[in-house]
This record gives structure tokens, C-alpha cells and sequence, in this order.
């Protein structure tokens, strides 16, 4: 799957799932910097923006733009968009609501 692949399925998932929201209010609280929670007005937006990034150099001036969906995944830094992702699609794990 490439990253523009994964943009478009990405879009059509929820903008503000509960736990995600949350983990960004413990975050907030804790005065933990966490500046995606103060660009975007959601993890979806954020995710649909960094990967919109990735057919060019982006913000980070990438030398290579050939990537796939699980390179970028795997250099995901923001845990609230990992989180959101798997919140987001579906994936439920025991206890998620006790943040």
C-alpha cells in the first residue's frame, strides 16, 4: 500500500474517537508538549496533512519519496496518531476507556 492509499482510507475514518481524545487531555494536563494537539483539529487531520507531505519533500525535506504505507507507519513520532489510528479502525483493546 503506498501513503496516498492509505490517505484515502484514512479519510474516511471517525475525526475524534474517545480514547484518543483522552490521551490528549492527559497529555495536555500533564503539560506534556504534544504540539499536534495544537495544529490540527484532529489526529485524522494530521495524519491526512503528513501523509499529503509524502509525495514530495515535505516539511522535513525528504530526500526519498518512494515509500510505503509500513515505512511511513513505522516513523510515525506523536503516540495520540498512532493511538488514533488504531482507535479510529476499529481495534479495541480491554480497559482503553480507563485513561
Amino acid at each position: 500500500m503506498s501513503p496516498s492509499q492509505l490517505r484515502r482510507r484514512i479519510r474516511k475514518l471517525p475525526a475524534l474517537p474517545s480514547v484518543t481524545a483522552q490521551l490528549e487531555a492527559a497529555l495536555a494536563k500533564r503539560g506534556t508538549p504534544d504540539t499536534s494537539v495544537e495544529r490540527y483539529s484532529s489526529q485524522r487531520e494530521h495524519w491526512l496533512r503528513w501523509l499529503g507531505a509524502y509525495d514530495g519533500e515535505g516539511y522535513y525535506g525528504r530526500q526519498n519519496w518512494d515509500r510505503t504505507a509500513e515505512f511511513v507507519y513505522n516513523h510515525i513520532n506523536c503516540p495520540p496518531m498512532a493511538l488514533w489510528l488504531g482507535e479510529a479502525s476499529g481495534i479495541h483493546a480491554a480497559g482503553a476507556g480507563d485513561l
